[in-house]
C-alpha cells in the first residue's frame, strides 16, 4: 500500500492483542483485514474467496485514538483500515470488522451477522465512554451480485456525453447534528443512509500503465462525479474511490444499475459496488446546558428527478 504510513502494523501491539488476533485469524477463516491477512501469510495459510460471496462489515470513523481505544477495538475484532483521503476530513482514524462468507452457508452468515452486530454495539459503547474521541459506527452487507468488476479502459469524449447523471440529478442534504437542526430542516435525528455506492478508479500508484491512461476525459469523469454529489476518497493502496450515501433503497438500486450499464459500455471504472447499510450509530456529545450534539456523518443523496 504505497500511501500507508503504517509500515509495521504490529509494532505497538502487546502480546495479548497479537494472541487475540492470531486466534481470530485461525478460528474465523472468513475474517478479512490487514492484520488477519498478514498473520495468515506468516503462517502459510491462504484464504480462498468464494465466487459467490456475501460481505458483512462494520466501519468506524474516529477523530482521535489512543492506546486504550485502539486495543479495545482490536480486542473485539476490528482492524486498521485507514485512508490517504476521506470526508469528513476530521476523521483521521478508521477501523473495519469484515467477514467474507460463501453465500451457500446461510447458517454461517446468520452467526457472523449476529457477531458483527454485537461487536458494533460494543464498539459504540467504547467510543461513547471515551472522553475525547468523536465518531460513528455503521454496519453494512452486500453480495457478489452488487460488486461488479471491470477490465479498465479510459472513458472517451463520446462516453462522457452518455454519463447518466449531472449536477441537477440529486438533492444533497446533511444529517442533523442536534434536535434544533432536526426541527429546522425537518429531518429526524434517527435518519441515516440506507445504501452506499462506491466507484473505484485506478491510479498510476497501483497500475503500472495507468500513467499513460490518465487522460483529460478521465479527469472530467471524476469532476462529473463530484458535481453529482459523490465525494473523493483515496485508499492507502492508491485507488480513487467516489462514494455517495443514499436515503432510499430503490433509488440506490436504480443509480447502481445505470452506473454499471455506463461502465460496461464506456469504461472509466474497475469496480462498482452497492452496499446496504443495516445500522448506523453516532456518538452523543454533551455540551453546555446538557445539549446533545451527534457526531458528523457524510451527507445523503436523493434523486431530484428521474434520469
Amino acid at each position: 500500500m504505497p500511501l500507508s504510513f503504517q509500515r509495521k502494523p504490529f509494532e505497538h501491539l502487546n502480546n495479548q492483542i497479537i494472541k487475540i488476533l492470531l486466534i481470530q485469524a485461525i478460528e474465523y477463516p472468513e475474517k478479512v483485514g490487514i492484520l488477519t491477512d498478514a498473520i495468515r501469510e506468516i503462517l502459510g495459510f491462504k484464504r480462498i474467496k468464494a465466487s459467490q460471496f456475501i460481505i458483512l462489515e462494520s466501519h468506524i470513523d474516529l477523530t482521535i485514538i489512543d492506546k486504550f481505544l485502539t486495543n479495545s477495538l482490536l480486542e473485539i475484532g476490528f482492524e486498521f483500515d485507514n485512508f490517504a483521503k476521506i470526508k469528513p476530513e476530521k476523521y483521521k482514524y478508521h477501523f473495519t470488522l469484515e467477514y467474507c462468507i460463501d453465500i451457500k452457508k446461510k447458517y454461517r452468515t446468520k452467526e457472523l451477522f449476529d457477531l458483527v452486530t454485537k461487536c458494533s454495539k460494543e464498539a459504540a459503547k467504547i467510543i461513547q465512554a471515551h472522553p475525547k474521541a468523536d465518531g460513528y459506527v455503521e454496519t453494512e452487507v452486500y453480495s457478489y451480485k452488487d460488486d461488479r468488476r471491470f477490465i479498465f479502459k479510459p472513458v472517451t469524449k463520446q462516453g462522457l456525453k452518455h454519463f447518466p447523471f449531472n449536477n441537477e440529478s440529486f438533492l444533497i442534504f446533511d444529517l442533523p447534528l442536534s434536535e434544533s437542526d432536526s426541527q429546522k430542516i425537518n429531518i429526524s435525528l434517527d435518519t441515516h443512509r440506507v445504501a452506499d455506492i462506491h466507484l473505484k478508479i485506478p491510479s498510476y500508484l497501483n497500475h503500472k500503465n495507468y500513467l499513460e491512461l490518465e487522460t483529460e476525459e478521465m479527469y472530467l469523469l471524476k469532476e462529473k462525479l463530484k458535481c453529482c454529489g459523490f465525494y473523493e476518497i483515496i485508499s492507502e493502496s492508491g485507488n480513487y474511490i467516489y462514494t455517495a450515501h443514499f436515503s432510499k433503497t430503490l433509488e440506490s438500486k436504480n443509480v447502481f444499475k445505470k452506473l454499471v450499464e455506463f461502465a460496461n459500455t464506456w469504461g472509466g471504472f474497475i469496480e462498482i459496488s452497492k452496499e446496504i447499510c443495516t445500522s448506523m450509530w453516532r456518538k452523543k456529545n454533551i455540551g453546555e446546558k446538557q445539549t446533545i450534539t451527534l457526531a458528523e456523518a457524510p451527507p445523503l443523496l436523493s434523486l431530484q428527478k428521474q434520469n
